[in-house]
């Protein structure tokens, strides 16, 4: 089975669209800020995080290597960060992969406070790990320690995306970010459904689709101006494929209907 792509066409045409789409890019390119700007966040950070901190050297008695486990929700707007935690809502930043919050909270009788943060975010946009620098006091007695901490994303941000027809060729393909994107398919009516994704950053993409029954067939495809990946098994209920791209560069998405008995079939498209 071959999904309905003519892919030496669709190159032809991306290539074309790269081009110009480069030459916009250089010529809106203007002088640069300050050294105090921070950079551009790496991915949209927000969602649902699972939490792991394990304890390190302390003054305070706490056992070494404990750890503890709790889930946080991140929402992200440019730079800004907002971070819900059991212990209390902080503000910060995503500066390019460097998460960074501070705040008190209240803890064991006294109070905690964040001194310092040093939290990488993995290129998948889907993982973090780190340290952060604290200090407690109940105003007698003060101590200090240092804590590891990694995460796992595991939500996108709340109210996931859905295609807004009509997307039925590449010329009118929906614009999606790293997430999900939710989406109707009809192999006699809608057949085929077109994103267009622009990576945030380089390296490898997993672009993954899944809907309710394998009584469907359903398809997906995703190229660039210089490389493709498909995938069309049959007897199941996802598909998925990988490519390796570069910062900005754009890949045309295809969902296609290939087999639906004539049924409107509910699909999602995950972009991670």
């Amino acid at each position: 089975m071959e999904l309905k792509i003519n892919i030496d066409n669709l190159k032809k045409i991306l290539l074309f669209i790269a081009a110009i789409f480069g030459a916009i890019v250089l010529s809106s390119c203007g002088g640069g800020g300050g050294s105090d700007d921070p950079d551009d966040p790496i991915t949209d950070v927000s969602g649902t995080w699972s939490i792991t901190e394990t304890m390190g050297a302390n003054t305070c008695g706490n056992l070494v290597g404990s750890t503890d486990s709790y889930s946080l929700e991140a929402t992200l707007s440019g730079n800004n960060l907002t971070v819900v935690t059991p212990s209390g809502t902080f503000s910060g930043r995503l500066d390019g992969d460097q998460i960074e919050w501070t705040g008190s909270y209240s803890e064991s009788g006294g109070v905690t406070t964040i001194e310092s943060m040093d939290i990488t975010v993995a290129a998948s946009g889907n993982s973090l790990s780190g340290t952060t620098s604290w200090s407690w006091t109940d105003g007698f007695f003060p101590c200090s320690g240092s804590t590891s901490i990694t995460g796992t994303r595991t939500s996108g941000p709340p109210g996931a995306a859905s295609e807004s027809e009509p997307n039925d060729d590449f010329t009118s393909a929906d614009s999606v970010d790293l997430g999900s994107v939710s989406g109707n398919v009809n192999s006699s009516s809608d057949e085929f459904d077109w994103f267009e994704f622009t990576a945030p950053f380089g390296g490898t993409f997993d672009f993954t689709l899944t809907w309710g029954s394998s009584a469907y067939d359903l398809d997906l495809g995703a190229t660039t101006a210089t490389q493709t990946c498909t995938s069309d098994d049959i007897n199941t209920s996802s598909e998925s494929c990988s490519l390796s791209l570069s910062s900005g560069e754009v890949v045309l998405i295809l969902v296609e209907g290939w087999n639906t008995s004539a049924s409107t079939v509910s699909y999602t498209l995950t972009i991670n």
